[in-house]
């Protein structure tokens, strides 16, 4: 796939990921298959997240997190991913957000905004009091 495909990727689901790259494929594939092929990436996929580290997070992204919670922000991460919560452990950076809306929690992906109201929700903040940064 090329650089186009790679950006519809962001933030979208495993399945949906799957459907966009299949969509120049010859192949027809169950959705048994699917299913298949998906959970094989995912289980490929967290093998290479139980590596990360702490020291994987850059410093001045950390201190960023840290200097927003010191000026009594709320911060919420909001992601399509089921993996956000193993990501933010293995970072050791649980403790830097006060919510976290992720795949296990949404039935719709980005660009639906769906992620994102919930992690207002979780802040206890109306939606236009929140600022998403990517």
């Amino acid at each position: 796939f090329d650089e186009t495909i790679n950006q519809r990727l962001r933030g979208v689901s495993r399945m949906e990921s799957l459907e966009i790259i299949l969509e120049g494929s010859p192949l027809t594939l169950s959705p048994e298959e699917k299913t298949r092929l998906a959970e094989e990436k995912n289980d490929r996929y967290r093998a290479l997240l139980g590596q990360l580290t702490p020291a994987d997070m850059e410093d001045d992204v950390r201190e960023t997190l840290r200097a927003l919670r010191a000026a009594r922000l709320k911060l919420a991460v909001g992601s399509s991913s089921r993996n956000a919560g193993f990501i933010l452990h293995q970072l050791q950076a649980e403790d830097l957000f006060d919510g976290v809306c992720d795949g296990t929690q949404i039935t719709r992906s980005k660009p639906d905004p769906e992620v994102f109201l919930r992690a207002a929700g979780l802040l206890g903040l109306p939606p236009a009091d929140c600022l998403v940064v990517e």
